[in-house]
Parts: structure tokens; sequence; C-alpha cells
């Protein structure tokens, strides 16, 4: 049986195999299954390989530095999540077609999981320019009228949610950007509530006066309205600010 990590030593968990390359056919290796581990600052494989004259019985480790992931993205047609790695010296020993890429292909059960561990990442090292994380187009219906509305983008930057709102006549874009960066500490809470079209993004403020410096009415709580095609998304941002709100000081 392979051995596992406890839930207190990750944050994601997904099952995944990687396609033998030539070279490991060769030395008879047909498959290679494992687990892949999302740890703090580092993603780390867990794996047999099985095949001609390979029992499967030997797990072996891989490992990589958020600081060594260069690019990472998730494939949905086809349930892969993409490495890029800034140095190839991190792809020596793995098994696979990784010439430039690590193609890890998840189950279909775990296919949000590998959403959420890109997303996580990408949380994580945001401060590069090449890993921005996407933003999700919000609005805010509680102060829609019916000359006004007010959409945004709402987005993760290193210890801070951050939303960019702006005010207009329904249809056009106003000119006027306002700003909105919440320290991770002064979420209160954050939740997000599904519905048919639209989902509902609240987030409570610790202090109110966190939302005064907002030229719109806002006690306490800012509700979002997302679509739901950006649920995924949406949910990725919701659980990465719970996760980095109940995160340990060290």
């Amino acid at each position: 049986m392979m051995e596992s990590l406890t839930y207190q030593e990750y944050r994601y968990a997904v099952t995944a195999s990687l396609d033998p390359a030539f070279r490991d056919v060769v030395r008879g290796v047909f498959a290679v299954k494992g687990e892949l581990y999302c740890l703090a600052d580092a993603l780390e494989f867990r794996y047999r390989e099985s095949g001609l004259f390979k029992s499967g019985e030997d797990v072996k480790h891989w490992r990589i530095s958020f600081d060594d992931i260069r690019d990472l993205r998730f494939r949905g047609i086809d349930g892969r999540l993409i490495i890029a790695p800034r140095s190839l010296d991190v792809l020596d020993g793995l098994p696979g077609e990784n010439e430039k890429t690590v193609k890890f292909k998840t189950t279909k059960s775990d296919r949000q999981a590998a959403r959420e561990i890109a997303a996580y990442i990408r949380g994580e090292v945001s401060d590069r320019s090449e890993f921005e994380v996407s933003g999700v187009p919000v609005r805010l219906p509680e102060l829609d009228t019916t000359f006004t509305e007010v959409r945004g983008i709402l987005k993760l930057e290193p210890d801070y949610v951050v939303l960019d709102l702006a005010s207009g006549v329904p249809g056009l874009t106003s000119g006027d950007v306002h700003v909105l960066k919440l320290e991770t500490d002064a979420i209160a809470s954050i939740d997000i509530k599904e519905g048919t079209v639209f989902d509902r993004i609240t987030i409570r403020v610790a202090d109110p006066a966190q939302l005064e410096k907002l030229p719109w009415p806002a006690v306490g709580k800012l509700v979002l309205r997302a679509a739901r095609r950006h649920r995924a998304e949406s949910k990725s941002i919701v659980r990465i600010v719970k996760m980095r709100r109940d995160r340990p000081v060290i």
C-alpha cells in the first residue's frame, strides 16, 4: 500500500498518472500512477511504475518547489494539470513525455481539486508577472439601479483580496475605478452561495471602516454577484482565502 501524507501535511491531493515515454517502455514501464499532493510550498508526486518485470511495489517520489515553477495551468478538456518548470533539471528521473512540461492526467472526480491546485499555486506566486491570477468579473447587485450599476473584478494578490470596481450607466464603463485591497487577516468571513444563473460571494470584514472609502454604502460586508460560468474560479478564490485565513502563523 502506498504511504499517504496526513491531511495536515497537504492542502490538496489528487489521483494522477503520467503517460510513459518510449524510454520508459524500453525499460519495461507501461504505467505510472500515483497521488499528487499540493503542499504549502511544493508539489509532490508519489507514484509506482508497473509493467514488464515491474510489480509496482516500490513507491517513488518527485517534488517541485513553487519557486521552480514557471507556468502552471489546468486543461479541462482532458483533465491534465500541466507544469512548465523554470529549469529542465527538475525533471531528471521523472518518467513520462517531459521534454518541456509535465502533464499529469487526473481522474474526472478530481478535476475540481486539480483546478484549485492551479488556482492556489497561482495565488501563492502571483507577484510574478507571468503568474497573475485571472480575476472573476463581479457586480454589486444591491447597488444597481435603473441608471447605475457597479461592476468590477475580484482577484488575489499575495496576502490581499483585491476588488477593482467601477460604476456607470448600464452597458457603459465608467472612467473612475475604485480599488479596494483587503488584507486576508481583515476578512472576517467569505462564502459563496450557488445560484441557477449567478452565484453570490459575500465578504464580511472585521472592521467596517475598511469599506468607508468606497463611494457606495457597504456596511460591514460586500455582496458580489458572479456568473455561473465563472463558478470554478469563484470557488477557488473563496477556498484559497479561507485557507490563508486559517494558516497558522509561524
